[in-house]
């Protein structure tokens, strides 16, 4: 293969890479948030109401 070629393969594998790692990471950042907001509303039900 050829150097540009090799170049533009190794990019490509960043790039998919990295999108891979960010969507992960805002799954995992999104469901510990959910589950925060979760536990609040709960908390927030449990109060005796005044």
């Amino acid at each position: 293969m050829t150097g540009p070629a090799v170049l533009l393969m190794l990019l490509t594998i960043l790039i998919v890479w990295g999108g891979l790692a960010a969507s992960t990471t805002a799954l995992v950042l999104r469901g510990k948030r959910e589950a925060a907001a979760a536990r609040a509303h709960q908390r927030k039900e449990e109060e005796p109401q005044a």
